[in-house]
C-alpha cells in the first residue's frame, strides 16, 4: 500500500485476494478442500467483511486513511506513507 499513490488506494488493493497470508484462517476456512460445509461458507465470509470494516474503521478512527468523495479510494496521510 505505501508504494502506491496515497491519494488513490482502491480498496480491492486492500482485500486478501490470493489467500495467502490472511489472518482470518484461524476462523476455520478450508482452501476449499471441504466441500461439505459450503452453508458455512456464508458465515465465514460475512466474519470477513465485518473484520475488513473492522480494521478500515480502525485505521480511520486514528486518521491513518480517509475515504475519497467518490467513496471507493482511499487516501492514506503522508506521514504514514513515509514511514512505511
Amino acid at each position: 500500500m505505501s508504494l502506491f499513490n496515497r491519494q488513490g488506494i482502491p480498496k480491492a488493493l486492500l482485500r486478501d485476494q490470493g489467500g495467502t497470508g490472511n489472518r482470518y484462517e484461524s476462523l476455520g476456512a478450508d482452501s476449499g478442500n471441504n466441500k461439505e460445509s459450503n452453508g458455512d461458507n456464508s458465515a465465514l465470509d460475512t466474519s470477513i467483511n465485518d473484520g475488513f470494516k473492522d480494521d478500515i474503521l480502525a485505521l480511520r478512527n486514528y486518521l491513518f486513511i480517509s475515504l475519497t468523495t467518490d467513496a471507493t479510494t482511499f487516501k492514506m496521510h503522508g506521514l504514514v506513507q513515509l514511514a512505511t
